[in-house]
């Protein structure tokens, strides 16, 4: 039995605990009890395999019993609890100070909630604009660009209007071990979408430049689908072109 894992039960005497440590020994772990009375608790070694359940004494004003127990435990469950208090027994004891001192020697024994752990991971990340009156609709900065103003949201939470530019959404797996202290991320899914609008239908590129865009995108390594879609409202004029470009076709 030494190199089972141990798990230490507080608890595990009680109704829920004889099944939990009845699972856990056939899960090939190996069980320490602590409780107040050890000889009231030795028919629990009866479920279980020859050694694989121990049994030792625990005070409540007295945590050094269990200290040896929680330092040599891969797993340390709580499970103390009482319905109705009385002279020995009170709800602040068994349901704080207990649980509190436990977390506390688990702590200082490096004992933690699992040895590995996995979990799906889902962001959005979304820029809004905010703040949105006439002044800034009706400013320079967006002209030819007016159709964005129909894509004004209203926040649920504050009631001011905002306007979101930019969507990103990402699906990943995380992957953890808290014995080496190593995580790693596994990205799934990364979906970019781009709306994009040509000078002319009749555009000699019209059926080529879309589909280089979406190749260009999904060539970056974060990304793992891409949508590009062709729109022409609004249409096309030379107040879409940047400086840059306009420098470049000599139209300034």
């Amino acid at each position: 039995m030494n190199n089972y894992p141990i798990a230490t039960i507080l608890g595990g005497g009680g109704f829920i605990g004889r099944y939990l440590v009845r699972n856990l020994t056939r899960k090939n772990f190996r069980c320490i009890i602590p409780t107040r009375n050890p000889f009231t608790k030795t028919y629990l070694k009866t479920q279980a395999p020859p050694g694989a359940i121990e049994i030792i004494k625990f005070g409540q004003n007295n945590f050094d019993e269990i200290k040896n127990a929680i330092e040599n435990s891969d797993v340390v469950i709580n499970l103390c609890g009482i319905l109705f208090e009385n002279r020995k027994q009170k709800f602040n004891t068994v349901h704080v100070e207990i649980p509190k001192s436990v977390a506390k020697l688990c702590s200082q024994a490096g004992v933690k909630k699992f040895k590995q752990y996995s979990y799906d991971k889902y962001e959005k990340l979304e820029f809004d604009l905010n703040t949105i009156d006439s002044t800034l609709i009706n400013s320079n900065v967006f002209k030819g660009m007016e159709f964005i103003w129909d894509q004004i949201d209203t926040s649920a939470i504050t009631g001011n209007s905002y306007l979101p530019i930019f969507v990103n959404e990402a699906y990943s797996q995380v992957y953890g071990d808290n014995l080496l202290k190593e995580e790693k991320e596994i990205l799934e899914g990364n979906k970019v979408k781009v709306d994009m609008t040509l000078t002319s239908p009749n555009c000699p590129v019209a059926e080529s430049l879309p589909q280089e865009v979406e190749e260009k995108i999904r060539s970056i390594d974060e990304v793992k689908t891409a949508e590009v879609e062709i729109t022409f409202d609004p249409p096309w004029t030379k107040d879409l072109m940047s400086e840059e470009a306009k420098l470049e076709l000599g139209f300034l």
